[in-house]
């Protein structure tokens, strides 16, 4: 998952021009936008820029979160058929921003 997520932040395989594309909200006839690109949900959490993937089938439950302006991503993999993995990489995502945490204060 590390080199999947290396690779959306470089030119090696696909053109920004081309890949961006993915990250861009769909529109609907009247204008309104989707808030889906290519595959991505896409929103804004602590006032950030998030896209992210979810899946699951029976015994498993995931997602793969990305925060391209501060280039973190966050992946929760379970093997349950409850809980919600996006509470918990929100959660974590909440604590690195929002805190003193020395973490934060290294990247930035």
């Amino acid at each position: 998952m590390f080199k999947w997520d290396q690779i959306l932040n470089i030119e090696e395989l696909v053109p920004f021009a081309i890949l961006n594309e993915a990250f861009v909200s769909g529109t609907l006839d009247n204008g309104s936008e989707t808030g889906y690109g290519f595959g991505w949900l896409l929103d804004s959490y602590l006032y950030r820029i998030r896209s992210y993937h979810t899946g699951s089938t029976r015994g498993f439950r995931n997602v793969y979160m990305r925060f391209p302006d501060e280039k973190m991503s966050i992946v929760i993999l379970t093997n349950r058929n409850s809980g919600s993995p996006i509470e918990i990489a929100n959660q974590i995502m909440e604590y690195i921003f929002t805190s003193n945490s020395t973490y934060y204060k290294i990247l930035y």
